[in-house]
């Protein structure tokens, strides 16, 4: 759904007027219903906060928020202003030398 943004109305309309599962619109309904962050609208941090966490300003900030969307995206109890602010200072993992 995160990708789809506002358009995941119409994709489950096209869905259900192809003939797929009925059960994708309720799933869609219970995302929505349970208040799991999908954008980084939704994310317990704003560019500001990661600025003053020491982020380079520049596309390096949108970079980190969503890196941060997708580790939220994996793990929604991550969605607090205290873990986030841990990820985004923390090194990203890079390949094992």
């Amino acid at each position: 759904m995160a990708g789809a943004g506002p358009a995941v109305d119409d994709l489950v309309a096209l869905a259900g007027a192809q003939g797929h599962p009925a059960g994708l619109e309720a799933a869609v309904s219970a995302v929505r219903a349970s208040g799991a962050p999908l954008s980084i609208g939704d994310l317990a941090i704003r560019g500001e906060d990661l600025l003053a966490a020491g982020v380079p300003p520049g596309p390096a900030v949108g970079q980190t928020l969503r890196r941060l969307l997708d580790s939220v995206l994996e793990q929604p109890e991550l969605n607090t202003r205290d873990a986030l602010l841990r990820l985004a200072v923390a090194p990203a993992a890079g390949p094992e030398t």
